[in-house]
């Protein structure tokens, strides 16, 4: 057999949950890489990247994906049963946390745009749900509606 090419990052199965976070202003150092290490015998992190993937239910992130995005990585995204969420994390001035605030929303059904704001640290996730097995028509005056489901 023959490798003909390597996809990085994860594809959903939609029976697990996955995360893949990126460190883009600065790498890891060796002791941050190891404590990233010590959350799953699994995980392998290297100076930019680690990828976490949980494939039963009721298994997750130890700590969450918060505290990772506030002392380590700067970009997150991650899948959970057809569920998005896409972070990234950025150092800023207590004028721009203040902007940043204003575009905290919940949205239906869990979706929306969250950030939080540690010390310096602003994180911003946005929430949402993809369905590839349906599309919705749309009119322009009237918006989405669900009895127009195609597919």
């Amino acid at each position: 057999m023959k490798i003909i090419s390597v996809r990085k990052g994860f594809a959903s199965d939609h029976s697990s949950t996955s995360y893949e976070f990126l460190a883009v202003d600065k790498p890891l150092s060796k002791f941050a890489r190891a404590t990233v290490a010590s959350l799953s015998s699994r995980a392998h992190p290297t100076a930019r990247r680690v990828s976490f993937t949980y494939n039963a239910e009721g298994y997750d992130l130890p700590g969450g994906w918060h505290n990772l995005m506030l002392h380590h990585y700067d970009v997150m995204y991650s899948e959970s049963y057809d569920w998005w969420i896409l972070a990234m994390a950025f150092d800023a001035p207590e004028k721009l946390q203040q902007s940043a605030a204003e575009y905290d929303f919940d949205g239906d059904d869990g979706q929306g745009v969250e950030v939080s704001i540690d010390g310096n640290r602003v994180i911003v996730g946005i929430h949402c749900r993809l369905d590839l097995g349906m599309a919705y028509a749309y009119d322009h005056d009237e918006g989405y509606n669900d009895e127009d489901v195609v597919g």
